[in-house]
């Protein structure tokens, strides 16, 4: 028995046998899979039509071919992530080729892949972006123009001293949901300090990100965090090549100081 997920079929696309890892890990059964065009339309759905011009060509190698990554969906509707290689075997008695169809399971590797590549590009307490990313995608934009905008927490600071870091960290959570709800989809949002906030927004006016700000602010009148009242400063302005980076950020940053002195 294979000891990895293994399909054999011809190529009048009969199914003729399905390893028990196969089974154990699909959920589909022989009934379920009497043919390829069964197994291809439930597994790969919308690329089914792909899928199958690509194993119609399966029918006539001579030797093994790694076929590539294919991501299919189970009978419960699991996503699995699979490397194929097949083989041709020979001819059965009626005279049709016959494939074997091997594959690896990589699920669990790309899972780990993509988990890394998220925490390295995210902040992992709010799951905004960090800073290093947060310039990166600075680096990227070049001379497009944007809106940048400083959000700041005032009295973080404060509320980890009295209340506990836990705490600290909620109203993090909190102010960084507030962000990802109320600005554009297209926003990008990242933790650059303890209790600081960058974000870039393009395709916006002035007139428009003032009115961002409003909704989050009134947002924020209306929240009491477990008797904790939270409050906000934000500034920002329009980014385009007259103005250096550095410059801005020093601008926005002087900014949000100033106001918090004013409270």
């Amino acid at each position: 028995e294979s000891p990895v997920p293994m399909i054999l079929h011809a190529e009048n696309k009969r199914i003729l046998r399905l390893s028990k890892t196969f089974i154990e890990r699909t959920k589909y059964t022989y009934d379920d899979l009497p043919t390829v065009n069964a197994w291809v339309k439930k597994a790969y759905r919308d690329q089914a039509p792909k899928v199958l011009t690509h194993i119609d060509s399966l029918y006539t190698i001579s030797s093994k071919l790694y076929e590539g990554t294919f991501s299919l969906k189970t009978k419960d509707d699991r996503t699995l992530i699979w490397d194929f290689y097949s083989s041709y075997i020979g001819r059965d008695e009626q005279g049709l080729r016959n494939i074997i169809s091997i594959a690896i399971d990589i699920t669990d590797y790309k899972q780990n892949e993509s988990d890394l590549k998220f925490l390295s590009h995210h902040d992992d307490l709010t799951s905004t972006y960090n800073s290093r990313y947060f310039y990166k995608h600075l680096e990227e934009l070049g001379d497009e123009p944007f809106i940048l905008m400083l959000a700041d927490i005032d009295g973080l600071n404060v509320i980890n001293k009295d209340f506990g870091r836990y705490k600290g960290d909620a109203v993090l959570k909190l102010f960084a949901s507030l962000l990802k709800t109320h600005l554009p989809k297209t926003s990008m949002i990242a933790r650059v300090g303890g209790d600081e906030f960058a974000i870039v927004i393009k395709q916006v006016t002035l007139e428009e990100t003032q009115s961002y700000v409003k909704q989050i602010e009134t947002e924020l009148s209306n929240v009491q965090f477990d008797n904790v009242l939270i409050h906000a400063s934000f500034a920002y302005d329009l980014k385009d090549s007259s103005v250096p980076f550095d410059e801005l950020m020093s601008k926005l940053e002087a900014q949000i100081i100033d106001k918090r002195k004013a409270q």
